[in-house]
């Protein structure tokens, strides 16, 4: 886990094919990653991402990480930054 010190910080999400990254991103001007944590598998069902899973383990990281951050003196804004490739199509192409 990747930390330093900052007080107002963005939940950030980035959601792969395989894997999801998190953080929370400071609001100055750098923008720069203040905590990064180790990625998380997708939710896959049969070899296939499940999306809904996916979306409500998002979800729950979320929550529990801007609570953790919280009780530790942070403010955290109320949204998140999510970016993603795509969605993977049966034919493999990203859509």
């Amino acid at each position: 886990m990747i930390f330093k010190k900052q007080n107002i910080v963005i939940p950030s999400v980035d959601l792969g094919g395989t894997k999801i990254g998190f953080a929370f991103v400071g609001i100055d001007e750098e923008r720069e990653v203040t905590l990064e944590y180790p990625p998380t598998e997708v939710v896959k069902v049969k070899g296939k991402t499940d999306a809904d899973r996916t979306l409500k383990l998002i979800a729950g990281l979320i929550k529990k990480r801007t609570h953790q951050v919280e009780k530790m003196g942070w403010t955290v804004l109320k949204l998140a930054g999510i970016g993603a490739p795509g969605l993977y199509l049966e034919d493999n192409r990203v859509d």
